[in-house]
C-alpha cells in the first residue's frame, strides 16, 4: 500500500494504553487484517480527574457529584479498563458559545479513559481552578472573541466562563419534604392512623399504598427517648430557614446537637422555628449555645448535613426554591455566619455544601459574590460580597434583624459601585466597527464614553464593568452581546501537575459539549489515538459517525490534529428535510419539503474536490456517505485543469464552466460563480470561499492568483488549478436526452401494467406527473425530485448499485467507525427503511420504479467497498466481533503493577459460615467484600442476614437509580459498610481498590450471570487491591469456571512475569478519608425528569409572540440557517419545527388524491 505523509501536531505524547493501542492497530493493518475493534476509544485522554465535580440534575434535583466515582457506577463492569456508557436520564449545567445561554442539558455518555502521566492546573483571580488532561478543550474568551483552545494552551490572561447565577436545587417546587425517606434507613419507628411500624417497613407499605408526603403531615417519626418529628414538612421559608441554621449546627455523640448563634436575632428566632415546624425544642447552655437533645433530630440532620461540618455535602432534600425561601434562608446565614468589616460582608463555609446552599440562595435575590477557595487543609471557603448594588440588596430582604440591615446600609455607603468585570474582546470591537464603517468617535458618541475608553476597550487596556458592557453591548459582533450572562474568571496561571491517578473521565454534552466543573465551578469542553493510527498508516481515511453533531466534534478534533492535510466534513447538506411520502390509510400526501445548507454544501464539494485531488485526506461524515452522489468518473474526465503558460480558448473555457454547473455573471461574484472581463477570468469555486483570479495574454495563461474575497489581497500565487464542479450531478444535453427517452419507455411500461391491474387512478397520476416532469427537464434540464430519476441520468442499470462517497476515495483507505454499536446497525437499517417507504409511492402511482433505485446503500453493498476498517465502540457488537475475528485491541498490563486475583472453588455445603469467616478476615484488615447471587431478591435477603448477624452489609442491583448507586459506593469506601450484595456486578461496574474480596454463589448453574466472560469480568473487580481474591461456591466445576480459572492464571503469570522483568513492586491505590469523602451523598426517589428548556426554545417562542407572522417565519428561517452554519443541528432543528408550524397556518390541508 502506498503512504501518504499525515503531519501530526500534539504538544503531548499517547499515554496510558494508548502506545500498545496504536502499535497493535498498525501491525494489524500491516499485516493485512480488514478488520480490527478498538475498545472505548472515542474521547481518549480528553477528560478530567475522578474527583472532579460536576453539577448534574437526574429528575428534579439538582447535586455537585465528583464525576470519577459516578462513571465508576454506571459504567457495566468488564475486564476492559476503558469503557464508554450511554446514559438519557442526567443532565448537567453547560452554557451554549454561540449565545452565552446557561441551562441544564441533556447528558449523552459518560466515558473513562487511562489516565496521562501530567494534567494542567488552570487557576482564576476569583480562585476558580480546574485540572484537564492536555487535549481537553476549554472555552476562552480572548481579543478575538469566544476560542476552544486545549488545556495545555491556555494562558495568563485568558478568561474562563463561569455560570452568572446557579440554579435552584430543585427544577420543581414539590410542597412537602418526606422525613421518613430521608431516615429510613435509621432505627426509628413511625406513628401513622393509631399503628405503629419500624420506619424502613412503613417506607415500603408507604409506597406500596400510594401514601404521598402531603398525607404524612400527621404522622409521627418517633425516637427511643420518644422524641418526634412530623412525617412530612411544607418545603417553604420556614424549611428553607431551618437549613440554614443546620450548617451551623454541631453533632455530638449521637443525640446532642449544639446550634451556635452569634446575634440575638437567631437567638429568639430558632426556638421559635422549630416549634413551628413541629421539632424537638432545647435550651441554651451559654450566651450563644442552642443544644438540642435528641437523638431523632440528631439523625435528620446527620442525613440532611453530614455529622461533620466538613465533610458536609449539598443536601438531598431542601435549598431554596422561590424567591421568599431564598431570602429566608440568607437572612439566617447572614444571623448566623455573616461577618462584616468596613469593607466586606463575608462568609467562611466549612464545606462545599454550605458553600452551594449559600451561593445557590443568593442567587436567587439577584445577589453577586465572590468565592475563594481553602487554604490548607484546615481553611474555609470564603465567599464574599464587597459591592455596594449586592449589599444593598441583601440589607433590603426579609428576615433580617433591624441592627444588621442597618450595619450593611452603612457598609453599602463606603463601598464602590458595581465592579463586576464583563471583558470585551477588543479585536472583535474594532472589526465590528470598520465592517459598519464607524469611527471611534462615532461608537464613544453612542456610548457616552471618551475616544480614549473606547481605543483602550480595543486595545485591551481596560477591562469593562457590567455597566460599561451594557452601554458598548449594540457594538459588539451579535454572537458576543450576551458576555455578560456569564462570570468570566481571569487565568492566573497554568501549570503542569503530575497525575496520580489510574483514570480520568469524560461526559458528552451534544449541542453545547460543555460542562461545569472544578472549583468553585467553569465551564470546559468536552479523541488522539486514531489520529495516531492514521500518521503511521497514512492512508486515506474515512470516519464514521452516527450523528452529526458528533462528525462536527470529530472533523474539529481532526482538524486541529493535522492542520497541513485535508480534513473535511461531510454530511447531510439539509438544515430540514421532509421526505416524500404517501400515507394510504388517510389518503393524504406529504410532498418533499428540503431546506439546502450553503454552507455544508459547500463543504461536501471540497471534500469531492479534495479526494480528486490528493490522498492525504480525512472525511469525517455522517451515515449520508452511502446514499447517491454523482460518478466519479464523469467527474475526473470533466473537471478544468488549468496550467500557467499554456494556451486557453476562453470562449471554450466558460462553456466548460458552465457545463460544470458554474453561473456566469457580470456583477458581484459569489460562491459557484465566474465572470470574464477582458482576458482576465474571475471564479469562486462552488467547495471555496476565495476569489481564484487568472489572467491572459491573448490565449496564454499568464498569472493565477487566490485572493481575499473582500479585499481582493493576493494569498497565493499557484502555478496550476483545478476546477471541480458545482454540483455532484453533472448532466450533458445528450445524456439528458437518453434520460428522457428511457423515461418515457418505463412511463409506457408502467402504464399499461397499471391499466391491465384495474388501477386507473394511480395511472392517471402517475402519467400527469412523470410528463410533467419530463416537461422542466426538456426545457430547464431540472425538476423538483429528480433524484427519483438518478438511475437513467447515471446510466445505470436497474437495480445496480448508486455511486456514493466511498466510490471517491483512493484505494486502499481505512475507515473509522465511531461508537460502531449504534453506527453500524443505523448503516444496515438505511437501504430496507427508504425502501419501504418509496414502495408505497410506486404502488400508488406517485413515482415509476425507477426511484427505487434511488437509495442507499446495502449492507453488503457498503461492507463491499471497505478496505481496512476499525470499530470504535465501548460495546462493539456481534458483527464487529465476528469480522475482527473476536481480537480486541485493550490493555492488560496495569499502571500499578496489580495482577489478577487468585481464584478458588470452594463447595457449596456450609458456605454461609464460610463467607461470615471469610468477611471477618477481610474486614479486620479494613478491607471490603462483594458478594454476587442470581437473583435481586436473593441480594436482598442476604443482605439483610448479614446485617442481621452484625455485618455492615447493603445490596446493589439495577432498581436502584444511578445516583443512588453512587451513595452505596461511597458508603463502601467509607466504610459505613463492609459487604456489598449484587446481582450482576460486572454490570454495575463496581471497580473499587477497597475491594479485595470477590465471593460468587451458585457458580456452577449455567447461564449468562455464569458464563465465563462474566466470570472474568466479575472476578476482575478484585484486581484493584494488592490482596485480591476471588471464591466461587461450586459443587462442581463448569466449562465456564475451567476456562474463567485457566485464562486468570495464564494472565497472572504473564503480569508477573511482566513486573520481575520491569522491576514494578505491585501497590494497592489507597485513598484517604478525605479523598473518599469528596465523593457526595446522592439523589434518593428521583422523580422522572422534565424535558430540559433550550435558549433555542425560548428564543423561538420570542420571535413567535413579537412579530407578525411573515416576519417570524423570516426571523425563524434567519436563526435556524444561522444555527446550521456554525453546525449547532440541535438548535437548528428547533428554529425548523416552529417554522414548520407557523408555515402550517398559512398552508391548507392535505389535499387527497
Amino acid at each position: 500500500m502506498k503512504k501518504e505523509e499525515f503531519y501530526l501536531e500534539a504538544q503531548y505524547e499517547p499515554a496510558g494504553d494508548q502506545p500498545r493501542a496504536i502499535r497493535e492497530l498498525v501491525e494489524r493493518i500491516r499485516s493485512g487484517e480488514r478488520y480490527s475493534v478498538l475498545l472505548g476509544a472515542t474521547g481518549t485522554g480528553k477528560s478530567v480527574p475522578g474527583d472532579t465535580e460536576v453539577l448534574l440534575a437526574v429528575g428534579d434535583e439538582i447535586r455537585l457529584v465528583p464525576l470519577g466515582p459516578l462513571v465508576d457506577a454506571l459504567i457495566p463492569g468488564r475486564k476492559r479498563e476503558s469503557a464508554v456508557v450511554n446514559v438519557s436520564d442526567i443532565r448537567c449545567l453547560a452554557f451554549d458559545p454561540a449565545t452565552q445561554e446557561t441551562s441544564f442539558r441533556q447528558v449523552s455518555a459518560f466515558s473513562r479513559h487511562p489516565a496521562p502521566k501530567f494534567l494542567f492546573r488552570i487557576r482564576t483571580d476569583s480562585g476558580a481552578w480546574v485540572d484537564v488532561t492536555p487535549d481537553h478543550g476549554v472555552w476562552v474568551l480572548r481579543r478575538q472573541g469566544i476560542v476552544l483552545e486545549r488545556g495545555d494552551r491556555v494562558r495568563p490572561g485568558d478568561f474562563l466562563p463561569g455560570p452568572g447565577i446557579l440554579p435552584p436545587l430543585r427544577l420543581t417546587r414539590p410542597e412537602f419534604v418526606d422525613l421518613t425517606e430521608i431516615l429510613r434507613d435509621a432505627r426509628l419507628k413511625v406513628e401513622y392512623g393509631g399503628q405503629e411500624w419500624p420506619i424502613n417497613k412503613f417506607c415500603q407499605i408507604k409506597r406500596e399504598a400510594g401514601i404521598g408526603p402531603a398525607d404524612l403531615t400527621e404522622a409521627r417519626v418517633v425516637g427511643t427517648m420518644g422524641h418526634r418529628l412530623p412525617g412530612a414538612v411544607a418545603r417553604g421559608p420556614q424549611w428553607a430557614r431551618f437549613m440554614a441554621y443546620a450548617y451551623s449546627a454541631h453533632l455530638l455523640q449521637n443525640r446532642y446537637i449544639n446550634f451556635i448563634l452569634p446575634t440575638p436575632e437567631a437567638r429568639r428566632d430558632l426556638p421559635r422555628l422549630l416549634a413551628q415546624l413541629g421539632f424537638p425544642r432545647g435550651a441554651f447552655r451559654s450566651k450563644s449555645v442552642y443544644q438540642v437533645s435528641s437523638r431523632v433530630l440528631w439523625e435528620l440532620l446527620a442525613r440532611l448535613v453530614g455529622r461533620r461540618k466538613g465533610e458536609r455535602d449539598v443536601p438531598r432534600c431542601g435549598g431554596p426554591c422561590s424567591a421568599a425561601a431564598a431570602s429566608a434562608m440568607a437572612s439566617a446565614f447572614v444571623e448566623t455566619a455573616g461577618r462584616i468589616n468596613k469593607k466586606r460582608l463575608w462568609f467562611n463555609a466549612k464545606s462545599r455544601g454550605m458553600l452551594y446552599l449559600l451561593e445557590s440562595a443568593l442567587s436567587w435575590l439577584g445577589v453577586g459574590y465572590r468565592v475563594f477557595l481553602p487554604r490548607g487543609k484546615r481553611g474555609y471557603f470564603k465567599l464574599i460580597l464587597d459591592r455596594k448594588e449586592d449589599v444593598l440588596a441583601l440589607a433590603g430582604i426579609e428576615g433580617l434583624s433591624r441592627k444588621t440591615s442597618e450595619r450593611l446600609r452603612r457598609l453599602a455607603e463606603h463601598l464602590p459601585d458595581g465592579k463586576e468585570p464583563v471583558p470585551i474582546p477588543g479585536e472583535a470591537l474594532r472589526a465590528e466597527r470598520q465592517r459598519r464603517g464607524l469611527r471611534e468617535e462615532d461608537v464613544a458618541k453612542a456610548c457616552g464614553l471618551s475616544v480614549a475608553q473606547v481605543s483602550h476597550l480595543e486595545t485591551g487596556h481596560t477591562i469593562s464593568t457590567r455597566k460599561g458592557f451594557e452601554r458598548i453591548r449594540d457594538f459588539l459582533p451579535p454572537e458576543l452581546r450576551n458576555l455578560d450572562r456569564l462570570r468570566w474568571h481571569r487565568v492566573v496561571s497554568v501549570e503542569r501537575v503530575p497525575c496520580n491517578a489510574d483514570f480520568v473521565y469524560d461526559l458528552s454534552v451534544p449541542g453545547a459539549e460543555t460542562f461545569l466543573a472544578g472549583y468553585p465551578g467553569l465551564f470546559v469542553h468536552n479523541t488522539f489515538t486514531i489520529a495516531n493510527v492514521i500518521k503511521e498508516i497514512g492512508l486515506p481515511t474515512l470516519v464514521i459517525s452516527h450523528n452529526k453533531t458528533l462528525a462536527a466534534q470529530l472533523y474539529g478534533e481532526f482538524k486541529g490534529f493535522f492542520p497541513k492535510n485535508a480534513v473535511e466534513y461531510f454530511i447531510s447538506y439539509y438544515d430540514y428535510y421532509m421526505p416524500e411520502a404517501y400515507i394510504p390509510e388517510t389518503d393524504t400526501y406529504v410532498p418533499k419539503e428540503a431546506d439546502i445548507n450553503d454552507r455544508i454544501e459547500r463543504l461536501r464539494l471540497r471534500t469531492v474536490a479534495s479526494l480528486l485531488s490528493r490522498r492525504d485526506v480525512i472525511v469525517v461524515a455522517s451515515v449520508s456517505c452511502i446514499y447517491s452522489l454523482g460518478d466519479p468518473s464523469e467527474i475526473r474526465e470533466e473537471f478544468v485543469f488549468l496550467e500557467k503558460g499554456k494556451e486557453y480558448n476562453l470562449a471554450e473555457l466558460a462553456r466548460r464552466l458552465v457545463n460544470l454547473q458554474y453561473e456566469r455573471t457580470t456583477g458581484e461574484l459569489a460562491r459557484g460563480k465566474f465572470r470574464l472581463r477582458g482576458d482576465t477570468l474571475e471564479i469562486v469555486p462552488a467547495y471555496e470561499e476565495e476569489v481564484w483570479r487568472l489572467e491572459f495574454f491573448g490565449e496564454t495563461l499568464e498569472r493565477i492568483t487566490v485572493r481575499d474575497p473582500v479585499s481582493l489581497k493576493v494569498k497565493r500565487d499557484p502555478d496550476a488549478v483545478s476546477i471541480y464542479p458545482a454540483a455532484h450531478f453533472i448532466i450533458s444535453r445528450p445524456r439528458l436526452e437518453r434520460a428522457i427517452a428511457e423515461i418515457e419507455e418505463d412511463l409506457r411500461e408502467r402504464l399499461r401494467e397499471l391499466e391491465g391491474a384495474g388501477k386507473l387512478l394511480e395511472a392517471q397520476r402517475l402519467k400527469q406527473r412523470t410528463l410533467f416532469d419530463i416537461e422542466m427537464l426538456r426545457e430547464i434540464g431540472y425538476c423538483h425530485g429528480i433524484e427519483n430519476y438518478s438511475r437513467y441520468l447515471s446510466g445505470r442499470a436497474p437495480g445496480e448499485r448508486p455511486t456514493c462517497l466511498l466510490d471517491y476515495f483512493p484505494r486502499p483507505f481505512l475507515t473509522v467507525i465511531d461508537e460502531s454499536h449504534v453506527t453500524v446497525p443505523q448503516i444496515a437499517g438505511m437501504y430496507e427503511g427508504d425502501r419501504s417507504r418509496k414502495e408505497i409511492l410506486v404502488e400508488h402511482g406517485f413515482r415509476l420504479p425507477s426511484c427505487l433505485d434511488n437509495r442507499p446503500l446495502k449492507f453488503s453493498e457498503f461492507e463491499e467497498l471497505l478496505d481496512y476498517v476499525i470499530f470504535m465502540s465501548a460495546t462493539p457488537g456481534p458483527w464487529e466481533l465476528e469480522k475482527s475475528g473476536g481480537v480486541i485491541v485493550e490493555q492488560i498490563i496495569r499502571p500499578t503493577g496489580l495482577v489478577d486475583p487468585e481464584m478458588e472453588v470452594r463447595p457449596t455445603e456450609g458456605q454461609i459460615d464460610d463467607i461470615l469467616n471469610e468477611i471477618e478476615r477481610a474486614t479486620s484488615a479494613g478491607q471490603r467484600v462483594l458478594i454476587t447471587t442470581l437473583t435481586k431478591r436473593s441480594a436482598e435477603e442476604l443482605s439483610a442476614f448479614l446485617r442481621d448477624m452484625g455485618v455492615k452489609a447493603d445490596y446493589l442491583h439495577s432498581e436502584l437509580d444511578a445516583m443512588e448507586r453512587v451513595r452505596v459506593l461511597r458508603d463502601l469506601r467509607l466504610g459505613r459498610i463492609n459487604v456489598l450484595v449484587g446481582v450482576n456486578l460486572l454490570r454495575e461496574g463496581l471497580d473499587l481498590p477497597e475491594v479485595s474480596l470477590v465471593i460468587i454463589t451458585d457458580a456452577e448453574r449455567t447461564g449468562f450471570l455464569r458464563s465465563y466472560t462474566s466470570i472474568i469480568q466479575t472476578a476482575g473487580r478484585a484486581a484493584r487491591n494488592l490482596a485480591g481474591k476471588v471464591i466461587l461456591y461450586a459443587d462442581e466445576v463448569t466449562e465456564a469456571m475451567r476456562k474463567a480459572i485457566a485464562e486468570t492464571a495464564r494472565r497472572r503469570e504473564r503480569q508477573l512475569a511482566y513486573n520481575r522483568e520491569h522491576g514494578i513492586t505491585p501497590r494497592s491505590i489507597v485513598k484517604s478519608p478525605d479523598q473518599v469523602m469528596a465523593t457526595t451523598g446522592v439523589l434518593e426517589e428521583a422523580e422522572a425528569p422534565e424535558p430540559d428548556v433550550r435558549s433555542a426554545e425560548r428564543i423561538a417562542q420570542e420571535v413567535i409572540k413579537s412579530h407578525t407572522r411573515p416576519d417570524a417565519i423570516a426571523e425563524l428561517e434567519r436563526l435556524m440557517r444561522e444555527a446550521a452554519d456554525r453546525l449547532d443541528f440541535e438548535s437548528a432543528a428547533v428554529f425548523r419545527d416552529a417554522l414548520r408550524e407557523m408555515r402550517a397556518l398559512d398552508r391548507p390541508s392535505p389535499k387527497r388524491v
